[in-house]
């Protein structure tokens, strides 16, 4: 689970590419490309 602080930059970091998303069977697999 996430703070809401954590959450909001984890969608800017989402919006600006630096994470990809990608949805698994056993949930939400969020991984950090480094850009």
């Amino acid at each position: 689970l996430y703070t809401h602080a954590e959450y909001l930059e984890l969608e800017r970091d989402i919006a600006a590419g630096k994470v990809d998303v990608r949805q698994y069977d056993d949930g939400l697999v969020l991984m950090r490309t480094g850009g």
